[in-house]
């Protein structure tokens, strides 16, 4: 007496029992088909699409914000180095001028 396989299956995901014609294949399956019916894979496969376009536009937020931070920092870098090359040379001319000064008082 051989056992023969069933015409049927229980989705994982929805828990139906439908036909095994309402499942895609898979030879490594001991039955020969996927565990989700195919609406649920299908369903399945359009929620992980939306997550994976949702992250790729997270990063490409991220990735414009970071580029803003870093023009930020690169145009502060510079106004802090004209200002460092400013106050050299306030600090040369009071300097000279020190020196004009003992000068003229000796």
């Amino acid at each position: 007496m051989t056992m023969q396989a069933p015409a049927t299956k229980r989705c994982c995901r929805c828990k139906r029992v439908k036909p095994l014609g309402e499942y895609h294949t898979r030879r490594a399956a001991i039955d020969g088909v996927q565990t989700y019916c195919k609406p649920c894979a299908r369903e399945v496969a359009r929620l992980q699409r939306r997550k994976r376009s949702d992250l790729i536009l997270s990063a490409a937020r991220v990735g414009e914000a970071l580029a803003q931070f870093t023009a930020e920092a690169q145009r502060l870098t510079e106004s802090l180095r004209a200002m460092h090359r400013s106050a050299e040379r306030v600090h040369g001319e009071l300097v000279a001028a020190g020196k004009r000064a003992e000068e003229t008082c000796v």
